[in-house]
This record gives structure tokens, sequence and C-alpha cells, in this order.
């Protein structure tokens, strides 16, 4: 998202991004006004409450802030977006895999928590492990992670003639050298 908008350049998607994600916020706050109030919680909620009041409230009040219940704030998905960034391999090999996993699509349901009954009566259905797992990532993950990341955000502080590049090299030494002991 990032990478797309520093290539667009325009202040007028930055500013519809903003509000999108402020109108979101707000649907949020609204969302949990209605479960602490219908779960009788309001004072045990009150300082989780009021954080959210000056966060939604902050740039203007929310009476005035909309909601866009849409996709995306610019009526193109993530995909989309990366490959007008030039950022399509990116996309494809990273971010859509993780996020199979964080919406529970049907191949990481069945990797992780699915498995077939062995009972050949019940014609191997499937059904909940029930069980913990090891995820299978390890340390060795975290340079690749931290490379993708120091991309993105060293890209946007080059834009402000900011060079934060020595400091993800530096993370990156020392996410090495912990990985090595």
């Amino acid at each position: 998202m990032l990478a797309w908008l520093v290539q667009r350049g325009d202040p007028a998607l930055y500013l519809r991004f903003r509000d999108y994600g402020l109108g979101k916020r707000k649907l949020f706050k609204l969302h949990v006004e209605d479960h602490v109030e219908a779960a009788g919680t309001e004072e045990e909620h009150a300082a989780f409450l009021a954080a959210l009041e000056r966060e939604v409230n902050h740039e203007i009040m929310e009476e005035f802030r909309e909601i866009d219940l849409g996709g995306s704030f610019v009526g193109a998905d993530l995909r989309t977006m990366a490959i007008d960034a030039n950022l399509k391999s990116l996309y494809d090999l990273n971010y859509q895999p993780l996020s199979s996993e964080v919406h529970g699509d049907w191949t990481a349901l069945t990797r992780d928590d699915l498995q077939y009954c062995t009972n050949p009566l019940h014609g191997y259905h499937r059904a909940g492990r029930f069980e913990t797992r090891s995820s299978g990532l390890s340390l060795q993950f975290l340079p690749f992670a931290l490379g993708i990341v120091s991309e993105a955000i060293v890209e946007l502080f080059l834009r402000y003639d900011i060079d934060v590049e020595p400091l993800f090299e530096t993370a990156a030494n020392a996410i090495g050298a912990i990985i090595r002991q």
C-alpha cells in the first residue's frame, strides 16, 4: 500500500487513504461501544473506550467523519496495487500466502487445523485437530521479513531526504548475530 501511494505521489490519494482508515476506526469504536453496552461492562472498559474516543476525534469530530464500507479507499484490490507498484512478486510469494493463513482459507485450514477421520465408514471427512502445533517458522525468517519492511520504510524516508538504511543494516546484523548463536 505504501509503495503504491509513494509511486502515485498524489496528495488526494493520501487523504482518501487517511479518511478511509479513520472511518474504519470510527466504525470499530461504534462496534465496541455497542458490545460493551450490551455486556454491561462500561466501567471495566472505560479507559479503552476513552482512548478510542480520543483517537477517533483527534483530527475532526466523529460526527463529521464518514464511514466507507467499501473494500478499498480507491476501488482497487491490493493485488492490483502491487502490480502497479512493480511488487507483484512480493505479493504473490509473501502477502497472498500469509493472507490466506490470517483469513482461514481452505488450504490453511486443511494443513493446520483439520485432519482426516480414520474411520473409512465415515467417508474420510475432516475433523478438527484440537491440538497445538508448531508454526514451522524459525528465526531464520527474520532477516527476510526485515528486508521486506526495510525496503518500504527506506524508500519512504528517502522521499524526505532522510537515510535510515544504516539503521536497518544495524538491525539485520544484530538479528544475524542472534541467529548464529
